[in-house]
């Protein structure tokens, strides 16, 4: 089975995508505060990505939904959240 979307990230350098028929990039998004961890980064974006992709979103919308949840998570400390 092929996967419909490939999406690599590259951290503040935001990311690239490609479907079977399309390709793109997405810009990082801001953090909403000081980067303190990245640890847990990039399962944010992934299950952002998923969700935003199980509710019928455009490839775009939810690449950058998914990037502001990853920039989110850099901004506190652990997996769990952490003191912000």
């Amino acid at each position: 089975v092929c996967p419909a979307l490939i999406a690599t990230t590259d951290g503040a350098n935001g990311g690239r995508w490609k479907t079977a028929d399309q390709a793109g990039c997405w810009a990082a998004a801001s953090l909403p505060g000081p980067a303190r961890d990245a640890y847990g980064a990039g399962d944010s974006f992934a299950a952002a990505l998923t969700y935003a992709l199980a509710k019928g979103e455009p490839v775009q919308d939810a690449l950058n939904f998914a990037a502001t949840r990853g920039a989110t998570a850099v901004c506190r400390v652990g997996a769990h959240g952490g003191p912000a």
